[in-house]
């Protein structure tokens, strides 16, 4: 019995790592006969491999879970029979200030239909509005050139999966985002980084089908706005919104709030705006006061990448009187 405990415990490290593109768990043992043990079952154990954080645990069975399931039913977009639901009212409760009922919709290309379904019901998209949405498709190719020089391409993983519902909204609502089975990004992590980009007055959703990171959502947001306003926006500045996402999130490790970082990036952006640093001093002496004003730390390191990420920002060619605004500073 013992050593078939042990024979479950190694199994389940050993498909998790396959499952998850991760390095193998090192639970001890030769795995020779590891396969003679029931898979589902396994996947479906409450135990945790020794030496494995249960919480950990329970996070890898649900995404090994979602991975298995992608391999085996085949990605589909057939609008006619995928997230079919009662009535056709968007459930954003936006009301009068939907200028537009057209639905522009940003698809992760490797979903399939069951993760599809489930993305639509998050969004509350009735099939019919699916069915006359203008829909694009971002691929984990696409992902991965955007995010690659900020991602370890491992994180990133092989399926696109992030997906974006973009509303267009009235002159002066500015843009307002909600997050489903998003873990990662926060709602003010992406309006900022999506102003950045140039969206204007839209109402947002950003969804996956169980808990992703969402760093890849930005790219998807700018593929369907681009649809909603005839524009296109260049890879350039792009560029600077996914290392302005990223930077976000590194700062939010450093002082502790992801709302933190998300009002101390908008508040810097601001003074910029007000103030026309000419350079990199005055931009660092800008970013120090900001700081101070909000009442927070950080080493020389941040304070530099933030430097870095104005720096780039500033020499853009990006329309800077945008880029502050929703109540973040």
């Amino acid at each position: 019995m013992e050593e078939w405990i042990m024979k479950r415990k190694r199994l389940i490290a050993v498909l998790l790592s396959a499952a998850l593109s991760l390095p193998l768990i090192a639970c001890g043992g030769n795995t020779e006969d590891l396969y003679e043990v029931d898979v589902d079952a396994l996947l479906q154990s409450e135990e945790a491999p020794e030496g494995m954080d249960p919480e950990m645990f329970e996070a890898y069975k649900r995404e090994a879970a979602a991975k298995k399931e992608a391999e085996n039913v085949p990605a589909e977009h057939n609008r006619s029979d995928v997230g079919e639901k009662d009535g056709s009212a968007s459930g954003n409760e936006v009301g009068e200030e939907n200028v537009d009922s057209q639905l522009y919709l940003a698809l992760g290309n490797d979903l399939n239909k069951q993760q599809l379904g489930t993305v639509l019901q998050l969004m509350d998209i009735s099939q019919e509005e699916y069915a006359n949405a203008d829909v694009v498709y971002v691929t984990n190719e696409e992902e991965h050139t955007f995010l690659d020089p900020y991602i370890d391409p491992s994180l990133i993983g092989k399926n696109a999966l992030s997906s974006v519902l973009v509303r267009p909204m009235e002159e002066d609502y500015g843009v307002r985002v909600t997050t489903k089975n998003i873990s990662y990004c926060t709602p003010e992590m992406y309006q900022n980084a999506f102003m950045t980009a140039g969206v204007k007055n839209a109402d947002i959703i950003v969804a996956g089908p169980f808990d992703i990171s969402g760093t890849a959502a930005l790219i998807g947001a700018v593929k369907a706005y681009e649809r909603l306003s005839g524009t296109s926006i260049s890879d350039a500045v792009v560029d600077v919104a996914i290392d302005e996402l990223i930077t976000t999130g590194e700062l939010a490790e450093a002082v502790g709030s992801k709302e933190d970082a998300a009002r101390l990036v908008s508040a810097i952006k601001a003074r910029i705006i007000s103030e026309k640093p000419t350079t990199k001093e005055a931009v660092e002496d800008l970013v120090r006061e900001v700081l101070k004003v909000l009442g927070l730390y950080l080493s020389d390191e941040y304070i530099d990448r933030i430097v870095e990420l104005i720096l780039k920002l500033m020499s853009s060619g990006i329309d800077m009187s945008g880029l502050t605004g929703n109540g973040l500073y």
